[in-house]
């Protein structure tokens, strides 16, 4: 089923993908778990969820493969987010990111006067509603803080039980890394394999404070 609403039934890290006639539909799981980036033009599309294949595929058909500058400064920042994806573009130029709550729908056409066909590779991302896709339904704003909390707990515990994985942890002094520090502190043992880094910048002198104080509170160390 590739309905976009077929995705918050199925969990996991996947890609979906399915020809129908002449088009190809590719998408992934709900919350991009497993990235899909890709490139294409009138002769091609190809996609993959490593950033590194497709700069050799670039290579090897003799595309350009060249860096984005806008998007290196980017990860270049000592702060979480240069973790995470400030946009849909990549380290490479012309090598693009599929976002959550979105799908890629590519057609293939003739082209005039000729048997060949090429590829129709205009607004090939089409978007879902948002809105309507994460919706979540809930009885009172106190059980849907519990709940986020619960989740966010859980989340936390699994990924500490796999093996030969070192976590690093982004502790400041807002509510949901608190939270997650809470949960690892219920198995201080887990700690271990954690490592808990906060912000040294003066403009984030507030935070450090309640990192240190939490650290002596609850022995552990940071930024160690």
């Amino acid at each position: 089923n590739m309905n976009p609403e077929s995705n918050k039934e199925h969990e996991g890290a996947y890609v979906q993908s399915q020809f129908k006639g002449l088009t190809l539909t590719i998408r992934n799981d709900l919350f991009s778990y497993l990235p899909v980036i890709y490139f294409s033009n009138r002769d091609l599309f190809v996609c993959s969820d490593s950033l590194y294949i497709l700069s050799e595929v670039r290579k090897a058909l003799g595309l350009p493969c060249k860096l984005n500058h806008k998007v290196m400064y980017s990860r270049a920042w000592t702060h979480g987010l240069a973790c995470a994806a400030m946009s849909n573009d990549t380290q490479i130029e012309g090598v693009r990111l599929l976002s959550p709550g979105k799908h890629i729908e590519i057609c293939m056409r003739k082209k005039i006067f000729s048997s060949e066909y090429c590829l129709d590779t205009k607004n090939i991302v089409k978007s879902a509603n948002l809105k309507t896709l994460f919706s979540v339904e809930f009885d009172n704003y106190k059980d849907a803080i519990r709940d986020a909390a619960t989740k966010m707990a859980q989340s936390t515990m699994s990924l500490l039980h796999l093996d030969d994985v070192i976590i690093k942890f982004g502790l400041s002094g807002g509510l949901d890394s608190r939270i997650i520090l809470a949960a690892v502190l219920q198995k201080p043992e887990l700690l271990e394999k954690i490592t808990i880094t906060t912000n040294t910048h003066p403009s984030r002198k507030g935070d450090f404070e309640v990192v240190e104080a939490l650290s002596k509170e609850f022995n552990f160390k940071f930024n160690d």
